[in-house]
């Protein structure tokens, strides 16, 4: 009997690993296609704007559209299986530049990218909250961002390498090939968890929950609304700027791609991993049975290191450019783990896979088609109005570096409710309605039953694919 459960527990931090490395390969193609944006541009003759349109804009339209049906269908069929048909399908796509010699077949690869990466958000984080019990959610999403730093600093400096030596298409295909060999291996080695079964809120015979109550209990609980808006903020603030930094590096410090690329690569690959293994140590000992302590930290983190977000903007001196990079880069590693393990345990277990994939459907919107294109506007718009046109990603940077202030305030916020938030989950009744409720007791008032959805994408999610097997 032991042995059976040590052998679980193994399995458990085994499939982490693979989740980890699934996220390296996501994490990794996007942050590649943030240095060839210059490439791109030059190929097919394009403006700042028009650039982020191709490379992130359309790319983000199409996880908008895909991810909340993604997200229903994680609340109700088979994880596992779904996580390996994203893994197939962003991989491949992103591979397919090497045969995209127009503007049109590039369009193409990058609607499927979107495609395959809209459904990988909410999937592993309804996974791991199911193989982590509350205790642990934390730790699990804490080591989560990783492997996305990793794969960040891999993709930029050896896909910056390979654009250097060959072409950016032909990077593009090593890196989509790496992918599926990492997606085959998840197929072999991941297990679908029973829902809610670690929450002692099982769910196999209740009713599932249509979209709009599962919305309308989410943004009840305000800890969860907070941190959701929080990590918005962060996603528009961090992510935004780093798409741009590859040509704010090239056009205003005169270095090339390989070198802009191995700078930015190190950022990712060591800083970005140094913060996130320092912070799950802080956070393993300060917030392991207190869920305010982490979003205090994430308050005081967002604060502080707008300010050297700021600093890098305005210098024009490449060393202090880049020490402030590597203070203020990690951010977009280290929200990841407090922010998701708090609104994974503020909501329902069927919930999570929903309200996953609304903070990454908005999340994406923010980072990678607000947030560039707002850059690339400023930019263009700057350009014809100061005395070196090459210097106007500098000045579109700067209004967008003191978003972190933003995103602190929410953090704050959210550490006044979260208690409260989490104790009106734990003392759920099974039998009553989400949308029923009462503040002043910290419970539900009602014992209607959920009503049945009937949505297009519920009848999607009973396709016999996505059922799991019991």
């Amino acid at each position: 009997m032991a042995s059976d459960i040590v052998s679980k527990v193994d399995r458990r931090w085994y499939m982490l690993i693979f989740v980890m490395l699934l996220e390296a390969c996501r994490i990794g193609q996007v942050a590649f296609m943030s240095i060839v944006t210059d490439p791109i541009k030059s190929e097919f003759n394009l403006s700042d704007s028009g650039t982020a349109f191709i490379v992130s804009f359309i790319y983000a339209i199409v996880a908008i559209f895909s991810a909340i049906p993604l997200g229903i269908v994680a609340d109700r069929g088979n994880r596992t299986k779904l996580i390996v048909a994203s893994g197939f399908l962003f991989s491949l796509f992103f591979a397919a530049p090497i045969l995209a010699s127009s503007y049109f077949l590039l369009l193409i690869s990058r609607i499927g990218v979107g495609l395959g990466h809209a459904g990988m958000m909410p999937l592993k984080m309804s996974f791991l909250a199911d193989k982590f019990g509350a205790r642990d959610r934390a730790t699990a999403f804490m080591l989560l961002p990783i492997g996305g730093s990793a794969g960040a600093w891999a993709a930029i400096a050896g896909g910056g390498y390979l654009t250097d030596l060959y072409s950016w298409r032909f990077a593009m295909f090593v890196l989509g090939m790496t992918s599926l060999a990492v997606t085959i291996g998840s197929w072999m080695v991941l297990r679908e968890p029973e829902r809610g079964g670690l929450d002692g809120i099982p769910v196999a015979n209740r009713k599932s929950l249509g979209f709009l109550a599962t919305m309308t209990f989410a943004m009840r609980q305000r800890s969860v609304r907070h941190c959701v808006i929080g990590c918005i903020v962060i996603n528009f603030w961090i992510y935004g700027m780093a798409w741009w930094l590859a040509p704010f590096l090239t056009r205003s410090f005169g270095i090339s791609v390989a070198k802009a690329s191995a700078l930015l690569g190190a950022v990712h690959g060591t800083v970005g991993v140094a913060a996130v293994i320092i912070t799950f140590f802080i956070l393993d000992k300060i917030g392991k049975d207190d869920p305010v302590k982490p979003l205090w930290f994430l308050t005081i983190a967002s604060a502080v290191l707008t300010v050297p977000a700021v600093i890098m903007a305005f210098t024009h001196s490449l060393t202090v450019a880049m020490i402030m990079m590597w203070l203020f880069l990690p951010m977009g590693y280290i929200y990841i783990g407090p922010v998701y393990a708090a609104v994974s345990t503020g909501v329902l277990p069927d919930m999570r896979g929903q309200v996953s994939a609304v903070m990454g459907m908005v999340s994406g919107i923010a980072s990678t088609a607000i947030a560039p294109m707002t850059i690339g506007f400023i930019s263009d718009l700057v350009a014809p109005r100061i005395s070196n046109p090459l210097d106007s990603v500098r000045y579109a940077l700067l209004p967008i570096a003191l978003t972190g202030l933003w995103a602190a305030l929410h953090f704050w916020l959210a550490s006044k409710y979260v208690k409260e938030d989490q104790l009106r989950v734990a003392t759920h009744d099974d039998h009553e309605s989400p949308n029923a409720l009462d503040r002043s007791r910290w419970q539900y008032s009602s014992t209607t039953n959920h009503p049945e959805p009937t949505s297009i994408f519920t009848k999607l999610a009973r396709l016999r694919f996505f059922t799991v097997r019991r």
